[in-house]
């Protein structure tokens, strides 16, 4: 069982009973063909998509580690800082302290 077309007057294959003939493999190609197009172009779009996500994936987890060892730095630089902070004011408590 095929496809099947209304056939005209000028029918060129032989008709069934109903008069209707059978399509020919030709004919379903050229009626399969732009659908078929529009599917691999949708298919290339979804892949360079893909692709294009999996760049940016991986740059957002670049960025992400090169921020948490800038934190890591910032965080040893004020505790650094702090520590400082903290014997300076002891200093000065033990000087006062002393008078």
């Amino acid at each position: 069982m095929g496809f099947y077309y209304e056939v005209s007057e000028r029918n060129l294959p032989a008709a069934d009973y109903n008069g209707r003939s059978q399509m020919t493999d030709i004919q379903i190609a050229i009626i399969a063909l732009p659908s078929v197009l529009s599917i691999v172009a949708v298919l290339v779009g979804i892949l360079i998509n893909n692709s294009r996500l999996g760049d940016t994936n991986s740059r957002i987890s670049e960025l992400r580690s090169h921020m948490d060892n800038r934190f890591d730095d910032m965080r040893d630089t004020w505790r650094a800082e702090l520590r400082r902070v903290e014997e300076v004011i002891d200093a000065r408590l033990k000087h006062l302290e002393e008078r």
